[in-house]
């Protein structure tokens, strides 16, 4: 039986897409910004950062030489900007539907420190019970200790628990450690049937389509 709903942040609550934030702030050239998403997002000083292991001044300091002055401003917006965003449509009223159907909601969240500074812009962020993010524990999704972290922190069942992310590898490091999962692929709908499955006791089809891929 379903009693817990488990959130990726960056790509699930709110949109995560380099690409586009780039081109906010005005960069319209698709190499400068494929440059810029393979230096800074793809970089180990992202995950570093992620990992708590690094600033984000220190990740600016070691990045920003390596890119064209004329673009740093969006680097930099980047490094220390990204966070708060418009959240996914629908989401918030999704997260308060699970509530209102008594599960538990968490995060479990690839972030920096940071996150403190936008948690307040994030659709529900109220609602939530909980929340696990990467710099705190010095781990990074799909590492199955930090699903264990988590599943331990708030005393939770792993087969209690569904789990979604953008991230297909995160997905499967949810299922390895017996965590029901589906990745989102901005269709709201499609976790929302997978929610109600679970709480309903249904069996998965013989087939096997739905188990952690895209669904329709």
């Amino acid at each position: 039986m379903l009693k817990n709903m488990i959130f990726d942040m960056g790509g699930v609550l709110i949109p995560f897409n380099p690409p586009m934030f780039f081109r906010k702030f005005g960069i319209t050239d698709e190499k400068e910004i494929e440059l810029l998403d393979r230096i800074i997002v793809h970089s180990d000083e992202w995950h570093l950062t992620d990992q708590g292991y690094m600033t984000e001044e220190e990740m600016a300091d070691r990045l920003l030489p390596l890119i064209p002055e004329h673009l740093q401003p969006a680097a930099k917006m980047m490094i220390f900007g990204w966070g708060p965003a418009e959240p996914t449509p629908g989401m918030e009223e999704f997260i308060q539907e699970c509530k209102d159907l008594g599960l538990s909601v968490y995060v479990l969240s690839n972030a920096s420190y940071r996150i403190d500074e936008y948690w307040d812009t994030l659709p529900g962020h109220s609602l939530f019970d909980g929340r696990v993010v990467s710099a705190w524990v010095h781990l990074l999704k799909p590492n199955p200790e930090i699903y264990e972290h988590l599943l331990l922190k708030y005393s939770l069942k792993p087969e209690e628990c569904l789990f979604t992310d953008d991230s297909m590898k995160n997905v499967i490091g949810a299922e390895n450690v017996g965590i029901h999962a589906i990745q989102f692929t901005g269709d709201i709908e499609a976790v929302r049937r997978e929610r109600d499955r679970l709480m309903n006791g249904r069996e998965r089809t013989k087939n096997g389509k739905q188990r952690c891929g895209k669904i329709a």
